[in-house]
């Protein structure tokens, strides 16, 4: 049927823009100083990145949280936005085709 090829291409295509949102997060994260807290957020994003997180978005999503949580608690110091923002986008994007799948 052709709203199913439509469905799966949409769900390709945001799975796509997802991907790109995990790996520009990674690369900024990388610009970051050596530290326990990057280490910390690179096992979560590589955890993210996944082929069980990407089968499984709501364990996606659970690691996003905790990603949120390890951020939020270092905020205090110096972070740099683009992480934040990326983060953002990520939860954005996340919860957009986790709505339109389940619809």
């Amino acid at each position: 049927m052709k709203f199913d090829i439509e469905i799966e291409n949409y769900k390709e295509e945001a799975l796509s823009y997802l991907e790109n949102d995990w790996v520009y997060l990674k690369e900024s994260v990388l610009e970051m100083p050596q530290s326990e807290f990057r280490q910390r957020l690179l096992f979560y994003i590589n955890k993210a990145m996944r082929y069980k997180s990407v089968q499984d978005l709501n364990k996606m999503k659970e690691t996003l949280l905790v990603i949120f949580d390890l951020v939020c608690k270092e905020r205090k110091k110096s972070l740099e936005l683009e992480v934040i923002e990326w983060l953002e986008d990520i939860r954005d994007v996340l919860n957009e085709i986790i709505k339109n799948i389940k619809a």
